[in-house]
């Protein structure tokens, strides 16, 4: 299996597998307008001391699939509130991000005076006449400003897990009271995601005269995502894409030996490539990563361009490494065609031809060598430690585990630091360039095999 193919196979699979999670996030990207709070709901946000409003139905606010979030409260309010980056899941340690905005001929201080008050709880439960029980966030942030719009960070608050709310285990169960009509919960995803209510009252001070003072009171339903199975279902799509290599690698031609691991990377001479290696590594763990993401937040995520640029160096690596090997080989085979030609004696004409066998089926009928680990960081056939080999191997795996764990920290595809960027640069560079400067073991080697 050359690097193309495998580079080729790669993607194909993770393509395939990443639609498992881009068809559950796409189902919920188009959001659910704010709704009007019940009369009990007003009663109990007066008693705690916030200030409410009516705000329009839903039939007044229609919100067509894939568009973003976005409530406007009360009818004549000069605020509008959305969800930002169309992010409508986060799991239970998650912060929901939503954006204030000033609507359109507002005065560019409007913003100047607000100050929002963020409140979770459950919904109500179906067919039942009780009221929400509100609970402040207990982290409140401006992460980015405007003259006309204002975009915070409420954290979730923990007196609401006090209350009675769906477990990843009741999921179950409420989907069968589901079909008889009578669920516990209110669901979204595929009724896999429990709905939360996340209402949002600010007011604002009149503006010179030129606008007028505003009072905004809005519920957004959010969702809470389990992380258990947003981690099963990108283990299963890693998993699925490893058996579609391992399917592609029984295919072939060569039977690949290895096991079903140092198989994935062998290259034609059956050592195991780190460059092919390199690429599998990362591209795993970002396309992993990418589909856990995308099933915690119930968004397409926009992947960092660090992050596809490390996908990129390690391409490019193996495309030079691949290259560099070919030019290794066609030249020893020159080489040895020139000796061969020199040393043969001259025949006559009507001797019969001798010809000397093709490199390539020499190469197929020697013995199957089995792939090793060893191979990643020893140069093939000579026995020595690479140590270019040794800075590629080790910065490689250091740095995909930094990325999966920032992924399973902040539940998103970090953004990497330049300097890790510079570093893996540098390495493969090196690598690669080393490729294309063999030594004399190595070119006695080459002509051994062929």
């Amino acid at each position: 299996m050359t690097s193309v193919r495998f580079a080729c196979l790669v993607a194909g699979s993770l393509f395939c597998f990443s639609l498992l999670g881009a068809v559950g996030a796409s189902s919920n990207a188009g959001s659910v307008p704010a709704v009007q709070p019940t009369a009990a709901e007003t009663s109990h946000a007066s008693d705690a001391g916030s200030s409410t409003s009516n705000l329009p139905q839903p039939a007044e606010s229609p919100n067509p699939a894939g568009a973003p979030q976005h409530a406007k409260a009360p009818l004549n309010t000069n605020l509008l509130v959305s969800l930002a980056n169309d992010i409508i899941w986060q799991p239970r340690n998650g912060h929901f991000r939503f954006t204030v905005t000033a609507a359109n001929g507002s005065s560019p201080g409007a913003l100047n005076s607000i100050e929002p008050v963020v409140s979770f709880g459950w919904p109500s439960k179906l067919k039942e006449q009780t009221k929400t029980n509100w609970h402040d966030t207990s982290a409140l942030r401006t992460v980015a400003r405007t003259d006309t719009t204002i975009t915070y960070d409420a954290e979730l608050p923990d007196d609401l897990w006090n209350d009675p709310h769906p477990t990843f285990w009741d999921i179950g169960p409420d989907m069968l009271n589901w079909l008889k009509d009578r669920p516990s919960y209110q669901y979204n995803g595929w009724r896999f995601v429990p709905t939360l209510d996340m209402r949002i009252v600010a007011h604002t001070a009149a503006v010179d005269g030129t606008t007028a003072a505003s009072t905004l009171d809005a519920i957004l339903p959010v969702g809470i995502s389990f992380s258990l199975f947003a981690f099963a279902i990108a283990i299963f799509g890693a998993v699925f894409a490893w058996g579609a290599l391992l399917w592609f690698a029984s295919k072939s031609k060569r039977k690949i030996p290895g096991g079903v691991f140092l198989r994935i990377i062998a290259n034609e001479d059956n050592y195991a490539s780190l460059s092919q290696f390199q690429m599998l590594i990362w591209t795993f763990v970002i396309g992993t990563g990418a589909i856990y993401v995308m099933a915690l937040t119930g968004s397409l995520i926009d992947i960092p361009g660090q992050a596809l640029a490390l996908l990129g160096i390690s391409g490019a690596a193996g495309i030079g490494a691949l290259i560099a090997r070919h030019n290794t080989i066609e030249t020893e085979n020159k080489k040895e065609a020139e000796a061969a030609k020199a040393a043969a004696p001259q025949t006559s004409p009507s001797a019969p031809l001798l010809t000397e066998p093709h490199p390539e089926s020499a190469r197929n009928n020697q013995p199957t060598r089995e792939p090793k680990w060893s191979d990643l960081v020893v140069w093939d056939g000579t026995g020595e430690i690479d140590i270019t080999r040794v800075q590629v191997l080790a910065f490689t795996v250091l740095a995909a585990i930094f990325v999966a764990l920032k992924i399973g920290d902040e539940n998103a595809i970090p953004t990497i630091p330049d300097g890790i960027m510079a570093l893996m640069g540098i390495v493969n560079g090196v690598y690669v360039s080393a490729k294309f400067v063999p030594s004399d073991k190595e070119a006695k080697f080459r002509q051994q095999k062929t």
